[in-house]
């Protein structure tokens, strides 16, 4: 059995790859694990090399937008996504509640009075990009905030690209903004770099809140609201359905969200 995740340094996918191999060995398969990062090119070569190598099923983090790239591999072997999903493909995935998830995160800081709420984000058009965006929309529509011109900035998921966001946003207006929500806990890494390296963590966005959580954030001198995956869950029911098509089980439901929870370590301050 195989999986193919994007970048196995980001915290949730390394996550994902510990779970999957305890899990798929318990079942009683070898797992093989291949990393894209984040390159549709490179992803095709590996799904090709593995299906040539006859596995028996693939789970998928896919990092492609297009139905076509991956429809085709569904007649040869059973074939789920996992955290991401492509629409109009009809291979069964397993997400988080994304949308959900932001808007819970959100509203609480909005409710506050909050008057800017920037968004630093990973791919556009990637089903996490536009599920965390629809939530971050959401969330100020609700609170009667208005999203204003330059508050969303979406790129792609890498360190340095937060590091970039933040230097960029601060440059351009000579503060950081009154509250930055990173769709991914990688952004927020590099927006706090920048903020370490040019303030000590002195100044920096009165609020901050990220897709992703992790232990480490209790040890920061800023309280950050995270949303915090159910990765366990993510694995062992994206496992059960590639299980069941290879068992030649009809599936009930072909897309499952699974929801988050919240660690709002600002109101435990």
């Amino acid at each position: 059995m195989t999986s193919i995740l994007n970048q196995c340094g980001q915290l949730a996918q390394e996550a994902h790859c510990g779970l999957l191999e305890w899990q798929v060995a318990a079942q009683g398969y070898q797992l093989l694990i291949a990393t894209s990062d984040e390159d549709p090119e490179r992803e095709a070569v590996s799904i090709a090399q593995l299906a040539a190598r006859q596995v028996d099923g693939l789970i998928v983090m896919p990092c492609g937008r297009e139905p076509e790239r991956y429809v085709p591999w569904t007649e040869r072997l059973p074939f789920v996504f996992i955290d991401r999903h492509v629409p109009g493909s009809g291979i069964p995935s397993v997400v988080t509640d994304a949308k959900a998830s932001v808007v819970g995160l959100l509203g609480p800081v909005l409710a506050e009075g909050v008057k800017e709420l920037v968004l630093f984000g990973g791919t556009p058009g990637l089903s996490p990009s536009r599920e965390r965006l629809d939530g971050y929309r959401q969330a100020l529509s609700e609170g009667g905030l208005v999203e204003q011109e330059g508050w969303v900035t979406e790129r792609d998921f890498r360190l340095e690209t937060g590091y970039a966001l933040m230097q960029e946003w601060y440059q351009r207006h000579g503060r950081y903004p009154q509250a930055l929500f990173t769709t991914a806990l990688i952004l927020l890494e590099g927006a706090l770099a920048f903020i370490r390296e040019q303030h000590q963590m002195r100044d920096g966005p009165q609020y901050l809140l990220t897709f992703d959580d992790h232990p480490l954030l209790d040890c920061l001198p800023v309280p950050i609201d995270a949303i915090d995956q159910d990765c366990r869950a993510l694995v062992s029911t994206s496992l059960e359905l590639v299980l069941a098509l290879m068992h030649g089980d009809s599936l009930p439901e072909r897309d499952l969200r699974v929801p988050a929870k919240l660690n709002q370590r600002r109101l435990a301050v």
